[in-house]
């Protein structure tokens, strides 16, 4: 099974829902040996003003978390998929091959005097769909996701975010007209543009060059644009990339 966890956050009834998931999952899912969908929700003590945890509370409610993870994966062989919090809750979510041992792994994480309300529910869900439809992140989401990585990498090597720099953006096509279209489009908003036929000859790509900082709400903004772009004449956005930009440089 996968490891490869990351979070993000999108907005529920004008409140933010902070989501953290192992992504990796989605290669497996549904994984038809863990029918069962364990939920279990903690109150938050101290919500922020947002519905979201402060940095004391996230701390002790990773512990609990981690022992719910180690005794449902003891007792009831569960795995577990992700956490949201919002709106002054935190739900933790875990999939199980049987439920008959959840009880005694609530009881061994929690302790007999539990430090704050819990509650629990079970349902079946065979094709996994909460893993799927609630908690896995859609386009927008998930080029964030990505987009923050590169940012994060930037900023390791040294860059100066809010420096501009030609920064390339890439995007295939299954057809050559639509990749044109694309190329069009994107020259519009004053990108240089480079369509070419993929090697193997099973596509088009398009290459879309701009000067922009790389600063993560700049460059998210602009890739989100692009992504809907691509979807709009029929192809795939894959991301971006551009040269660490230093103090020293001119």
């Amino acid at each position: 099974m996968s490891d490869h966890w990351d979070f993000y956050f999108f907005v529920v009834e004008d409140k933010p829902c902070s989501t953290m998931l192992d992504l990796g999952l989605v290669n497996d899912a549904p994984v038809a040996s863990k029918p069962w969908l364990v939920s279990v929700r903690f109150p938050l003590l101290r919500p922020r003003s947002d519905g979201l945890t402060d940095n004391a509370e996230a701390e002790e409610l990773g512990k609990i978390e981690e022992a719910l993870v180690r005794a449902l994966r003891s007792h009831c062989d569960a795995q577990f998929v992700g956490r949201m919090t919002w709106n002054g809750t935190r739900d933790l979510f875990f999939y199980a091959p049987r439920t008959d041992g959840m009880g005694t792994a609530l009881g061994e994480a929690l302790g007999p005097t539990p430090s704050r309300r819990v509650m629990s529910q079970v349902r079946e869900d065979k094709e996994w769909r909460h893993y799927l439809d609630v908690l896995f992140p859609g386009p927008v989401e998930q080029r964030r996701m990505a987009d923050r990585r590169v940012v994060e990498e930037l900023k390791k090597a040294g860059d100066r975010l809010e420096q501009p720099r030609p920064i390339d953006h890439f995007a295939t096509f299954t057809r050559e007209v639509h990749a044109r279209s694309y190329a069009d489009a994107c020259a519009a908003l004053r990108f240089d543009v480079e369509p070419r036929e993929l090697d193997d000859g099973s596509g088009w790509s398009v290459r879309a060059t701009r000067v922009d900082p790389a600063e993560l709400t700049h460059v998210h903004e602009v890739a989100t644009s692009l992504l809907l772009l691509a979807e709009e004449h029929d192809g795939k956005y894959d991301g971006w990339g551009c040269p660490v930009k230093k103090d020293t440089d001119a």
